[in-house]
């Protein structure tokens, strides 16, 4: 239970700094790293489901746009991660690159479909492929060196925490 709510206010802390600084950068979902990395090293797959659901919803609530975007596109790089899970060795450099292009592909494409009305005009759609092809150059040079900067991060702190915990330890034995 305790690494539901942590992993919730994670992401959460990850939708708001997207939010208000990196969207104006044309940065990619930065929630797509923590999917990856979540998937990669939780064993219990319901679990990462519910948690990629709740962070679509979230994800959704705070876009503005229309609702089921981020559910629907997270629900699909699930699927396409825990059948590839099977088949492909999914800690592979090429594999991480690879996925993280195709979750841009994943969400570009529910975003178009979802708004296909307003970019059947061409200025939109010239829009929509601009900004497509800023989050594929920003995913291509930034996804596997972020991936690697939550790897190492979250293993600093489960080792800090464990040093804490033994420290603990000492002091009741006294």
């Amino acid at each position: 239970m305790m690494g539901i709510i942590s992993n919730f206010f994670l992401f959460s802390f990850i939708i708001i700094i997207q939010s208000f600084f990196l969207n104006d950068y044309g940065f990619y979902d930065f929630l797509l790293i923590w999917m990856l990395y979540y998937f990669t090293n939780e064993t219990d797959k319901i679990r990462v489901l519910v948690l990629f659901l709740i962070a679509g919803y979230i994800k959704d609530s705070m876009s503005g746009g229309v609702f089921g975007v981020y559910i629907s596109s997270y629900l699909w790089f699930f699927l396409i991660l825990y059948i590839s899970y099977g088949f492909f060795n999914i800690r592979n450099h090429l594999f991480v690159f690879g996925i993280g292009l195709l979750g841009i592909v994943i969400e570009a494409f529910f975003i178009f479909i979802s708004n296909y009305l307003l970019f059947s005009s061409t200025s939109a759609l010239k829009e929509l492929q601009k900004v497509f092809i800023i989050e594929l150059f920003w995913n291509s040079c930034t996804f596997f060196i972020f991936y690697l900067g939550l790897d190492s991060l979250i293993k600093t702190a489960r080792k800090i925490s464990s040093q804490i915990k033994r420290k603990f330890l000492k002091l009741n034995r006294i």
